[in-house]
């Protein structure tokens, strides 16, 4: 079950390198992460959607993110069906110039 960012315990993770790496191993969760690095909240489709991608694909892709615990998910208070998504408060982003990192504390990934 995801994590809610609104609950006072929670707890700032560290993840494993195996976990980083195996959630960034796909392209579609990288572009999650990428649109999520920006900051605030977003429905799934609102970030997911690309040319080809279905619903389904979205939606499963970002069940592995929030089981990771690399992306939280809280709830939408003008449409409870689609929940907001954004990057867990332990997953660190610094911007570049014309590019920007994003720190899971074992791991780190670099956007261009």
């Amino acid at each position: 079950m995801a994590q809610d960012a609104n609950n006072v315990g929670l707890k700032i993770r560290r993840w494993d390198a195996d976990t980083v790496f195996r959630v960034v191993n796909d392209p579609m969760r990288r572009r999650i992460i990428r649109a999520l690095a920006g900051g605030g909240w977003k429905t799934a489709l609102e970030l997911g959607v690309g040319p080809g991608s279905r619903r389904h694909t979205v939606l499963k892709h970002f069940t592995v993110l929030c089981k990771s615990g690399i992306v939280v998910r809280k709830e939408n208070p003008q449409d409870a069906r689609k929940p907001l998504h954004g990057l867990a408060p332990g997953v660190v982003v610094c911007q570049g110039e014309k590019s920007f990192t994003v720190d899971f504390g074992r791991g780190m990934i670099r956007f261009a």
